[in-house]
């Protein structure tokens, strides 16, 4: 995953910007990130939501 991902997920996280911000380039990069996170349990479905703008996908 490319440092520059992970820094506009960490801004997310800290209310610094929104996931509406991040370039199309990245968007992709900070939901796999953002999914990891709620997969180890470091972040909830709700949160998830509240971050990305998107429900969580569910496994199918």
């Amino acid at each position: 995953m490319s440092a520059i991902a992970k820094s506009y997920w960490r801004s997310i996280q800290r209310g610094v910007r929104a996931f509406a911000a991040v370039p199309a380039s990245q968007k992709e990069a900070v939901r796999v990130l953002a999914r990891a996170d709620v997969e180890t349990g470091l972040l909830d479905r709700a949160a998830y939501q509240d971050f990305i703008g998107e429900e969580y996908p569910e496994a199918g």
